[in-house]
């Protein structure tokens, strides 16, 4: 554009006025007809397509109220689906307690790895190593963290049997 010293001006200012009509007016104008077109076609300032005009005050408050409801609600629910995970993992703790000692009571950990590793060519009776190395296997298998994503009978059970096997080895040579 040419600098405002180089137009000439009449008498009464004409040229000096539309030089600032040009310079400032227009591209102001230009922008408004751009956010009036974008709103015509359901784009407005916030990228929305869903309505045509730009949200009031009141409407984004009632959004972020909505929003917030929505959390609440939201955390609520999760914690009354905890609340009743825990209750139930509470009872399958005790039903599962009540099977291991019928089934593992009075044995021993020697007795208790050859139940649970029933295929390993361990030699029982004088391999401590062979022992020790079924039982970090059998942790390994059945530790919580390995389990989390699974369901939560399993999760129980297998937690069950990492404390009797632990149990049963802190017990015997620890």
């Amino acid at each position: 554009m040419a600098n405002r010293d180089d137009i000439p001006m009449d008498v009464d200012g004409e040229w000096e006025f539309e030089y600032h009509y040009f310079e400032r007016v227009v591209p102001q104008m230009k922008a408004h007809l751009v956010f009036i077109e974008r709103n015509k076609v359901g784009i407005n300032s916030y990228g929305n397509t869903s309505s045509s005009t730009p949200p009031t005050a009141a409407s984004e408050t009632d959004e972020v109220e909505r929003r917030s409801q929505d959390r609440c609600n939201e955390f609520r629910s999760r914690q009354q689906s905890e609340r009743l995970e825990a209750g139930r993992a509470a009872s399958l703790r005790k039903q599962i307690a009540i099977h291991h000692r019928e089934v593992y009571g009075s044995k021993d950990l020697v007795e208790v790895l050859q139940i649970m590793y029933p295929g390993g060519s361990v030699d029982w009776q004088n391999s401590f190593k062979g022992i020790r190395k079924v039982y970090r296997n059998l942790l390994g298998t059945f530790h919580p963290d390995r389990n989390r994503t699974k369901a939560i009978e399993h999760r129980i059970e297998v937690e069950e049997l990492f404390k009797l096997v632990k149990g049963l080895y802190d017990a015997q040579y620890k």
